[in-house]
């Protein structure tokens, strides 16, 4: 039997059901379009389009993995951020809309045609960098990361992108970094979850997204302490740099900062109304 869109989704969207998956029509449309490379519109003009045998093969196949709750993101490799859309695998964090109150924030201290340079420290799929090189033209970009697998999805994205603003690409971890430069602008997403709660965390999340981009030890603070004499010692001196946090982890953050010689410019707090991120220069 050869089936219908139509009959398609209904299919994988009652399986998805059955398996508490949230969402589950808007899952497998997704997964439908990545397997016939259709467009959201082509979808719905082609209710009535019969499936060969070959795409409804490798769009069950996509079922049946997301069934065991692996992120969508991974299974269509791709994520949208900041109305840019990223190439995703399983070696990087998957973008979250929290962290694009650190986009946000960036915009409004730099013009569009200043020539920033600008730091990310823990780069992963890039989503952070290649925005912010998105939208300042004559900025350049260092990206780290302790992962070579993260830094080629970074690169990959870098060249999906076009982006023409040279970046450094370099694979450190923070306690051996080495760099001669200073920064306008560095910006962070550092693990901040703590260790004992990873296994609270859904499926989607514990079972599959880079655990090392996740734990954050046994305060969840553990990075922060590492990172904030790193951005210290590498900012210029008007400079700002820009670091997410997790939910109600703002005052001890802020806390780290001050004892290490920084200043708190700002707390931002995402469309939640969460403070998401600190906003710090030199005293």
């Amino acid at each position: 039997m050869q089936y219908s869109i139509k009959q398609a989704l209904n299919l994988g969207s009652s399986q998805l059901r059955e398996v508490g998956i949230d969402n589950a029509a808007v899952d497998v449309r997704m997964l439908l379009e990545h397997s016939l490379k259709l467009s959201h519109e082509a979808l719905i003009l082609k209710q009535e389009h019969k499936i060969s045998d070959i795409e409804f093969k490798h769009f069950f196949e996509l079922i049946e993995r997301r069934k065991k709750f692996e992120p969508i993101a991974y299974l269509v490799n791709k994520k949208e951020f900041y109305d840019l859309e990223f190439y995703i695998n399983e070696s990087v964090l998957i973008p979250r809309p929290d962290s694009e109150t650190l986009i946000d924030e960036a915009l409004g201290y730099f013009d569009s045609k200043s020539y920033v340079k600008i730091l990310d420290l823990g780069v992963g799929s890039g989503c952070l960098l290649l925005t912010l090189l998105h939208h300042f033209q004559n900025a350049t970009g260092v990206a780290v990361d302790v992962s070579d697998k993260a830094l080629e999805v970074t690169k990959h994205n870098y060249q999906k992108f076009k982006l023409k603003n040279p970046v450094e690409f370099l694979a450190s971890d923070w306690n051996n970094l080495q760099l001669n430069n200073k920064f306008d602008l560095i910006v962070s997403n550092p693990p901040y979850i703590k260790n004992k709660d990873i296994q609270n965390l859904q499926k989607d999340v514990k079972n599959y997204e880079p655990l090392t981009a996740l734990e954050g030890g046994d305060d969840g603070l553990e990075c922060y302490r590492k990172l904030i004499p790193i951005i210290r010692n590498l900012l210029k001196s008007q400079a700002i740099a820009i670091i997410e946090c997790g939910e109600g982890q703002h005052e001890e953050l802020a806390e780290i900062a001050k004892n290490n010689g920084l200043n708190i410019k700002k707390y931002s707090r995402d469309l939640a109304g969460i403070v998401r991120c600190l906003t710090v220069s030199l005293l």
